[in-house]
């Protein structure tokens, strides 16, 4: 008869014939998602019940816009919300000055006047 005791996942009974002792890992392959969720990998079902279980990324670049709306995240498996896909860049665009370049990060609408004063 099999043993059928539930292995350690809680998910998964044990197929050995009944046996003394405790019951082996848990073999099963069970799918994770990656961090965008986009793709899966299989896995045996006792690596999730770790320390340390695994976390999949894919190869997948985010075609999300940035909050500018100019430019594209481009991040491998990107995992953030649409609020955290902040733009880094600066802006660089010329101020009313025309003197100097906006020194903000990427943005929408217009650039703030010159804060530059010249003596």
């Amino acid at each position: 008869m099999p043993c059928r005791k539930p292995l350690k996942c809680d998910e998964h009974y044990c197929k050995k014939s009944c046996h003394s002792g405790p019951c082996d890992i848990c073999k099963v392959e069970v799918p994770i998602v990656c961090r965008c969720g986009s793709s899966k990998l299989m896995v045996e079902c006792w690596t999730l019940f770790t320390d340390k279980p695994p976390i999949y990324t894919c190869d997948k670049p985010c075609k999300k816009k940035l909050r500018c709306k100019v430019h594209n995240c481009g991040t491998l498996c990107c995992a953030k919300t649409k609020a955290e896909h902040l733009c880094l860049k600066v802006c660089g665009k010329p101020l009313s000055c025309g003197l100097h370049q906006c020194s903000d990060f990427c943005h929408i609408g217009s650039c703030e006047k010159c804060r530059i004063v010249l003596t």
